[in-house]
């Protein structure tokens, strides 16, 4: 690779880091049709013009943080199944996804925020739903219980992940997954002990 073109790789990525930041931030305090390109681009302080090379608008931009995430989730589910072993593979694929949530800890609390993206949180529990599906097959458990036990999951997961958030992630990837974990595998009965 020439040098040129990582100069531009670089400026490319921080760029789109600008672009991510400031649209997490505005998140915070809008909802997403209320965002117009002026106002993010005046927020970063870039010309609309970039915004324009990389985008078609806010919500293409959106579609593509969301989808970023959702590979980067993936590629974790893929690396971390292990059958055999379910409880330390579980473990170490919540450990993953929270390190992964962590590091993009702002756009996570855009996304599952107020005025967050409901489509985000689709996708987020389709990905739990193959993995659940995927592990109840080998068990052979009937299509309704893993339609409930996922449901059940997801929903948890998911409070566990704000409750994360509104404790300003005060708590390591490691100890939620943990708690995730034990909740998913033992129920309330881990707390009880």
């Amino acid at each position: 690779m020439r040098m040129s073109e990582v100069k531009m790789d670089r400026r490319i990525r921080k760029t789109k880091s600008l672009l991510w930041h400031g649209l997490a931030t505005l998140m915070m305090e809008q909802d997403i049709q209320d965002i117009s390109v002026k106002k993010l681009t005046e927020f970063v302080d870039l010309n609309r013009s970039t915004f324009y090379i990389h985008y078609k608008d806010i919500n293409q931009l959106l579609e593509s943080i969301e989808n970023e995430l959702m590979e980067e989730f993936r590629e974790i589910i893929s690396h971390n199944l292990d059958i055999s072993n379910l409880y330390e593979s579980n473990l170490q694929l919540l450990h993953e996804l929270y390190k992964d949530l962590l590091l993009n800890r702002e756009i996570i609390s855009a996304l599952l925020g107020p005025h967050g993206d409901f489509q985000f949180i689709k996708k987020l529990k389709n990905i739990l739903t193959e993995r659940i599906e995927e592990v109840g097959k080998s068990f052979n458990y009937s299509e309704e219980v893993l339609s409930y036990y996922s449901a059940f999951c997801f929903t948890g997961c998911v409070g566990i992940i704000q409750n994360w958030i509104d404790t300003g992630f005060e708590q390591t990837p490691e100890h939620i997954a943990d708690i995730t974990n034990r909740f998913m595998v033992q129920g309330v009965g881990s707390i009880l002990r």
